[in-house]
């Protein structure tokens, strides 16, 4: 599938419906740009999470309960791999982009 847009005001487009559609991006997604030796650009969604919208939110009857232990975000992202502290950075960096441009919005 191919379709042209135009680069607007300050370097923006938007990726068509249909290709957001197909790929079942959605608004939020976190998506990266790469720039590839013969000139195209990579556009990748990141996922920060695979499965978080699988973590049960009570226990599972007939597991033993479990006793959550108390950590600090420094003790998780130094638990996370080289990988996943990428993708927390930039979705710490985009949420807190897209924080100081509606603040600055006001």
């Amino acid at each position: 599938m191919t379709l042209i847009k135009f680069l607007g005001k300050e370097g923006r487009t938007t990726i068509p419906y249909p290709i957001r559609m197909k790929l079942g991006w959605k608004k939020g997604d976190i998506i990266t740009f790469s720039d590839l030796p013969d000139g195209s650009v990579l556009v990748t969604r990141e996922f920060i999470c695979d499965g978080c919208e699988e973590v049960p939110t009570e226990p599972v009857p007939n597991e033993p309960e479990q006793v959550e232990e108390e950590i600090t975000l420094q003790d998780a992202l130094d638990g996370l791999t080289e990988q996943e502290q990428r993708e927390a950075l930039i979705y710490l960096t985009m949420k807190w982009a897209a924080q100081q441009a509606g603040a600055s919005r006001r």
